[in-house]
């Protein structure tokens, strides 16, 4: 399973992206800005995590309205 979540600096989920099998190669995936009740979210920096069973990365992120 594929796991790409965003969270904030106090690391709290404000949403998930992907969860679920992805097959292998590339994919894209866009981030709207809003968290999982749909409401925009404040400009700042933000933890995108991407797991699957071999392979765990963070980044960070900046997001500007």
């Amino acid at each position: 399973a594929v796991k790409l979540i965003i969270y904030d600096m106090n690391g709290c989920v404000v949403r998930t992206l992907v969860n679920g099998d992805k097959p292998g190669g590339m994919h894209d995936v866009i981030w709207d800005g809003k968290d999982e009740g749909g409401q925009t979210v404040s400009s700042g920096l933000y933890i995108c995590r991407f797991t699957t069973p071999t392979f765990n990365e963070f980044r960070k992120m900046t997001y500007l309205k």
